[in-house]
């Protein structure tokens, strides 16, 4: 018998003396399989098209999805081109890292991360070599604002929009609440509490 074309997990109709009979999951089509990425060097901005080479891919209906792991998380590849069972083009997402691996899942099944799938990222900024913490914002606004200076783009936003690259790269700690030093409550002061 032939295996017809698809992807996933399959239910099979099993004929034997004249009777049929459904089994659910029996059958497993091969996982799709990342074989290479072009280029392997991208942008960590985001924005580049990449291929990618494989196999069991599937069909143009079974929505084959690529995204991008890194250090710093998973995010699609969007939007993902179907071109052929072998062949995928889609669009980088931005990244705040060295380097990720591209995966491809269709038909509830997900290729393995190899060195094959990994892919490079390039022009990476200074910051994103601090680290989670409460010195990230300095070390982050530290960093954007020399690389600005650096390349000549400095100018009177480079601190208001350093602050807002840090604010989304550390987490949000800038809103992070710091309680005074010498708060004093209780019953007999004016106010019911004061501030030294």
């Amino acid at each position: 018998a032939r295996v017809p074309a698809g992807v996933g997990f399959v239910d099979l109709d099993v004929t034997s003396d004249a009777v049929t009979s459904l089994v659910q999951g029996l059958f497993q089509y091969d996982a799709p399989q990342v074989t290479a990425v072009r280029p392997s060097v991208v942008p960590a901005a985001g924005g580049a098209r990449i291929t990618i080479l494989g196999a069991n891919f599937g069909g143009p209906s079974h929505a084959a999805q690529a995204s991008l792991a890194a250090s710093d998380g998973e995010a699609s590849c969007v939007p993902t081109e179907y071109v052929s069972d072998s062949a995928l083009v889609c669009t980088t997402p931005p990244r705040a890292t060295l380097e990720g691996h591209v995966a491809v899942a269709v038909g509830a099944q997900l290729s393995r991360r190899i060195p094959h799938a990994k892919v490079e990222f390039s022009e990476v900024p200074e910051y994103y070599a601090c680290t989670a913490g409460d010195e990230c914002r300095d070390c982050c606004r530290s960093a954007c604002e020399l690389a600005k200076l650096r390349k000549g783009t400095s100018n009177g936003r480079t601190h208001a929009v350093c602050n807002k690259i840090c604010y989304d790269y550390c987490g949000g700690m800038f809103l992070k609440p710091h309680a005074p030093s010498g708060l004093a409550v209780g019953p007999g002061l004016p106010t019911g509490s004061a501030i030294s």
